[in-house]
């Protein structure tokens, strides 16, 4: 379909890359009066809430009054709306939750649906609740609305007349048998299955023209709620799909364009100048260049480009610029952490220690004779020094404990962080008959996170004196991070059966933990030395 001289062109061009006109289904039309109406309704009867546009009329960017007036200027030839879906993908800092706050509010008072039912959902209640608060605030800054409209703050619901806009917790138990007439899932990459969109998308069944709307940030590649979206939107945008019913709007940079230039940023954030400044993006983008463990987040949050859970991590070019081995005899004198991770009985084990003084680490390897025997690289590495071998099949954990008695005798170790995997009996020996100072150090985002960041930017800046070591810079090269929904960070191997190991780095980042904790931490049970930190 061709479309007819009178639309006004903001309606007659595609969005986001996918065209209604080409798809359209015979016999349906334009509204524009409908369309007009209804993006009138932002500025006329909503006012922002916060930032720099704070109280003013909510005026659509170009890119919303496009899905607006698509939305609900699309009609089939009964007349009830073409759209019953809008898939919404595009990056954080594009005022995504207001507009969907105002679209919402015209659907709970403006659509003219008996006894309207709206509900706002997300993968946790708060998250949902930010579209709703958004809407109350809205509503209060309106004095007609205000006035009509009943907001009752303790259940996260408004009333007016027989209409009702609510927040739906996150549990889809008890959901189905609503009767929805229209709602918003927001960040649906948070979504653990599909069971709360199901229950949902199945409670418009006896409307007459029921509107979902889906709004996310990109998921990590994988089989999830979000992507399995994707994937049909992008068919139907695409056109390999016919679904006329689907709005689809993708706003994403592709996997090859330069996440440093601006012009990435502008495609693939159509706020950008707006909500999303240049200086924010530049900023991030700075970070990223800095701190490599933070890319995957801004290409996932920033640029809508999927990641995976996994990430490779250290910059290898700035590791091997790092400076060289400092000498045994000028770390003898200065304090020092250290941190060891035992590993399984049949594969290696290291002992770090940090020198904060002059960001230096020293490294030991030790491995079972029989697991030496089936890795030639492990042999080299034996035969050059870099691993010692313990006898047996198994790795000798009195062996590895004498070596730290040594290490602690020829160096001035403070205290020592453990992986209390394997390591119970050789932490109590360590502590109990040989006086050291062992903490537990757990391997969760809470206890790596900070020390992981701190060893990121230490080999970033080129400082971090780490030796060359073969073997831990093997490992660096290994090492991959994986994040929490807070961006916390850990160090982690690509699958945990991998034979590319990353011990060293594990006991390095202990070793810096114990130093960044131990001037506000002290040893809870003295006489024995062992503390564990959670």
């Amino acid at each position: 379909m061709t479309p007819p001289d009178t639309i006004p062109e903001i309606w007659t061009k595609p969005i986001a890359g996918f065209d209604p006109w080409a798809n359209a289904p015979e016999g349906s039309w334009f509204d524009v009066p409908a369309a007009e109406s209804c993006c009138e309704f932002f500025p006329e009867r909503l006012k922002l809430k916060e930032g720099e546009f704070a109280g003013e009329p909510f005026e659509l960017e170009p890119w919303q009054k496009t899905i607006t007036g698509y939305a609900f200027g699309w009609k089939l030839e009964s007349g009830v709306r073409r759209f019953d879906e809008i898939f919404v993908y595009i990056p954080r800092k594009n005022g995504k939750t207001t507009w969907a706050a105002g679209l919402i509010l015209l659907l709970f008072t403006s659509d003219g649906e008996p006894a309207a039912q709206v509900y706002c959902a997300a993968a946790d209640t708060d998250q949902a609740a930010i579209v709703f608060n958004e809407s109350h605030s809205m509503v209060q800054q309106d004095p007609e609305m205000n006035e009509v409209i009943t907001v009752r703050e303790s259940y996260r619901s408004m009333k007016f007349g027989n209409n009702i806009l609510r927040v739906l917790s996150s549990t889809p138990k008890s959901k189905h048998g609503l009767n929805l007439s229209a709602y918003v899932v927001d960040e649906v990459h948070a979504q653990k299955n599909g069971d709360l969109i199901e229950a949902m998308e199945t409670g418009t069944a006896s409307r007459r023209q029921p509107l979902g709307i889906f709004l996310t940030t990109a998921d990590h590649i994988g089989d999830t709620v979000c992507n399995e979206k994707l994937d049909y939107a992008l068919k139907v945008r695409d056109g390999t799909l016919d679904d006329p019913s689907l709005l689809p709007v993708i706003y994403c940079a592709d996997k090859d364009d330069d996440w440093r230039d601006l012009e990435t940023w502008k495609k693939a954030n159509p706020n950008y100048g707006v909500s999303l400044k240049p200086a924010y993006a530049r900023k991030k983008i700075n970070k990223a260049i800095a701190a490599p463990s933070f890319l995957p987040t801004l290409k996932r949050l920033h640029l809508n480009i999927q990641t995976n859970k996994k990430e490779s991590w250290l910059d290898m070019m700035s590791w091997n610029e790092c400076p060289p081995r400092i000498p045994d005899s000028e770390l003898t004198g200065l304090p020092c952490h250290a941190g060891i991770d035992l590993g399984c009985t049949n594969d290696l084990t290291s002992l770090s220690l940090y020198f904060p003084a002059v960001d230096a680490l020293k490294v030991w390897f030790w491995a079972p004779e029989d697991a030496i025997a089936k890795h030639k690289q492990y042999q080299k590495w034996v035969a050059e020094g870099w691993i010692e071998s313990t006898p047996g099949n198994v790795t000798d954990y009195n062996y590895v404990e004498a070596a730290i008695v040594q290490a602690g005798k020829d160096f001035r170790i403070i205290d020592i962080g453990a992986d209390p995997y394997n390591a119970t009996q050789t932490s109590t020996n360590l502590a109990e008959t040989h006086g050291f100072s062992v903490f537990d150090f757990r391997q969760g985002y809470k206890s790596m996170n900070e020390p992981s960041k701190e060893f990121e930017r230490l080999v970033m800046k080129r400082t971090l004196a780490h030796g060359h070591n073969p073997v831990l810079s093997w490992m660096a090269s290994n090492v991959m991070i994986t994040h929490d929904p807070a961006q916390n960070i850990k160090p982690v191997k690509s699958k945990p059966s991998s034979p590319l190991k990353i011990d060293g780095i594990v006991a390095s980042i202990m070793a810096i933990g114990r130093h960044l904790s131990n001037e506000h931490e002290q040893p809870s049970m003295a006489s024995r030395g062992i503390v564990v930190t959670l």
